[in-house]
């Protein structure tokens, strides 16, 4: 599996030389949430979310993100977005497989639906 780099990510979509990567997040888009943190503590695992990008989990590799999603079993329910700090803001780009997905309905009020075609 070939994983773009993000500093491809942010030529590709454009963003501004001076865009910082934030790193890797797990993203819910039916909730339109990210994950903030989780604990082990035996066999249960809990899951904390949080609804800006900029408070959540950050991964510096795109891997240890994705074991993280096996390990708590969220493959059918959670992707890995890329963040970008534009200095006022963090923008978040998915994969064009999830673009309906992110395009769903929120009452997040910090989402800006910006979407090139």
């Amino acid at each position: 599996m070939s994983i773009i780099t993000p500093e491809e990510l942010k030529k590709v979509a454009g963003l501004p030389e001076h865009a910082n990567f934030h790193g890797w997040l797990i993203h819910s888009p039916e909730k339109d949430d990210f994950l903030l943190k989780y604990k082990e503590k035996g066999i249960a695992i809990s899951k904390t979310w949080c609804g800006l990008p900029d408070q959540a989990m950050r991964f510096n590799r795109f891997v240890r993100a994705l074991k993280v999603i096996e390990l708590l079993e969220l493959q059918n329910q959670a992707i890995i977005v890329a963040a970008f700090d534009l200095g006022r803001q963090i923008v978040v780009l998915a994969p064009n497989d999830f673009k309906e997905r992110m395009s769903l309905p929120s009452s997040n009020p910090f989402r800006v639906h910006v979407m090139p075609n």
